[in-house]
């Protein structure tokens, strides 16, 4: 059975990449409705994780990409590489063109 807090984050990621076939990993923090208070950092990464890993369980041809803001289209993603860390966190001090980690869907 899925813990209800990871079924809704699920619900609300999908939404996203049924709608335009690409999600950027920050969702997966933001979706989460537990705050964001520095004490609870790890849990809201923790959470993530599981989420991501949960999402590419049900959806085993989406890929890891790059994008550039404002790019959040498929065909402008770039692969990532194998070794890349993940990062669902956004850093607020970083230039509004920083590249972006999203999950492409490999069907579209």
């Amino acid at each position: 059975m899925t813990a209800e807090w990871l079924a809704e984050v699920i619900e609300d990621v999908e939404e996203e990449f049924d709608a335009c076939a690409i999600v950027g990993l920050y969702q997966f923090t933001w979706c989460q409705n537990i705050g964001s208070r520095p004490d609870e950092h790890d849990l809201i990464v923790a959470r993530a994780h599981e989420a991501y890993n949960e999402f590419l369980r049900r959806h085993p041809d989406a890929w890891l990409g790059w994008i550039t803001w404002p790019g959040m289209k498929p065909e402008l993603a770039r692969p990532a590489g194998p070794d890349t860390e993940l990062d669902f966190l956004l850093d607020w001090t970083t230039p509004s063109s920083a590249d972006l980690l999203v999950l492409v869907d490999g069907n579209d």
